[in-house]
């Protein structure tokens, strides 16, 4: 019952948690938002010769405006593109937030959408991971945990004991692509998330 279960988190997560912009942007690409632990990992690539604008990142919901989350200050003659990233802290949990950048003269990017979902008790930082990536567990009394890691087909990869709080996922040897992991203490989910390799 619990592969079942996990199955459909998978695909459900697939679904709401990540965001790609899907248009085509004068000035803005790759627009990307996904959900690392309790924070926003938001990305995007300026194009050649968009230079001397900040760039507000900006959230809301259906209900509640955008606010600015965080700013880039513009650099100016850039002539090739630029990738910037950022991790974003209170997204609005438990629902869908609006995610979009203000690129002051130039308007705004276009909008995406994802489910931020209150995870809390883990994180994994940096995601995408490599060889200094940690999921990170609240576990100050070091108890005994269960870790599974799932691959994107439904498939259990790891799943092992563990007490300390800090895991190395590059330890596991995992191949490229989306992983989904569930944190249980006597058989009771305490954190979930994902991440990619």
């Amino acid at each position: 019952m619990k592969s079942v279960y996990h199955i459909l988190l998978i695909i459900l997560s697939l679904n709401t948690i990540d965001a790609m912009a899907q248009g085509e942007h004068p000035y803005i690409k790759n627009l990307k938002a996904s959900m690392t632990g309790s924070q926003v990992y938001v990305s995007w690539t300026t194009k050649a010769g968009f230079s001397c604008q900040d760039i507000e990142v900006q959230l809301a919901t259906l209900s509640n405006p955008f606010t600015t989350k965080a700013i880039y200050y513009g650099i100016c003659g850039d002539t090739a593109e630029r990738d910037y990233n950022i991790l974003l802290d209170s997204p609005f949990v438990n629902q869908v937030n609006i995610l979009r950048l203000d690129l002051g003269s130039f308007g705004y990017s276009d909008q995406i959408e994802f489910f931020a979902l209150n995870i809390d008790g883990a994180e994994v930082f940096p995601n995408p991971i490599n060889e200094n990536s940690l999921l990170r567990i609240e576990n100050t009394n070091r108890e005994m945990l269960s870790l599974e890691i799932w691959n994107y087909l439904g498939e259990i990869v790891v799943q092992e004991n563990v007490d300390q709080g800090e895991i190395e996922l590059w330890s596991f040897g995992l191949t490229n692509g989306w992983y989904y992991y569930w944190i249980y203490r006597e058989d009771k989910l305490i954190g979930r998330g994902k991440f990619i390799k």
